[in-house]
This record gives C-alpha cells, sequence and structure tokens, in this order.
C-alpha cells in the first residue's frame, strides 16, 4: 500500500477522480493499474489501493497456477468450515475483484 502511484479512492463514488471506480469498471483492470502515473518513490506513504491488491490477487494467482478463487477456497475457506461464498467479478472483465466484494458465510 505504499508503492507509489497516483491513487485516490477516498473521492465520491460518481466522481471522475475515484480511481476505484474505475478499476472496478476497467476492461483490462491490471492494466488500468499500471498506466497510473507515480506519485512518490515506492514505500514513502501509505494510500490505501484497490488496484495494489488487485495487482497482488493476479500475481499470487499465476505462481499458484489457479485462479484465486479456487485457491482461497482450497487454502482459506474450507479449512475454516467456510462453504457459501460470493465473490464479485469487475463489471468490465470476468475477472475476479480481488479488493471487494467478498461475502463469506459459515453454514452449521
Amino acid at each position: 500500500m505504499s508503492r507509489g502511484l497516483r491513487w485516490d479512492e477516498a473521492r465520491g463514488w460518481k466522481s471522475q477522480a475515484n480511481n476505484e471506480r474505475h478499476l472496478l469498471e476497467a476492461n483490462d483492470p491490471y492494466r488500468y493499474v499500471l498506466q497510473q502515473r507515480m506519485a512518490l518513490p515506492p514505500g514513502v506513504l501509505f494510500n490505501h489501493s484497490g488496484g495494489a491488491t488487485s495487482l497482488l490477487a493476479a500475481a499470487l494467482a499465476k505462481s499458484v497456477g489457479q485462479s484465486i478463487h479456487v485457491y482461497a477456497r482450497e487454502k482459506l475457506f474450507a479449512p475454516l468450515g467456510i462453504t457459501d461464498v460470493e465473490w464479485l467479478s469487475f463489471t468490465g472483465s470476468a475477472e475476479l475483484a480481488a479488493f471487494a466484494g467478498l461475502r463469506l458465510r459459515r453454514v452449521g
């Protein structure tokens, strides 16, 4: 969360300056994140970013050779007894929106 990219999730959802909204609606969400300009050198300032979370999830999925949903189900949800999972996708892409929209319920 201190990668240095210019990113603003603090603005209202309808604001054109809200990066999270553009991320959710992007046809290629990872490209959208990577196209943002640098604001500061990495490591200087904490700035929450759903874009950073999305990139991390994509890197994890690639490294384990599974979708993030399948991996999370096997390694996290099942061991915790969580059987009812809903995880939303980006509206502009079929990719999983790893930064938001996760709903979990433990049944039983």
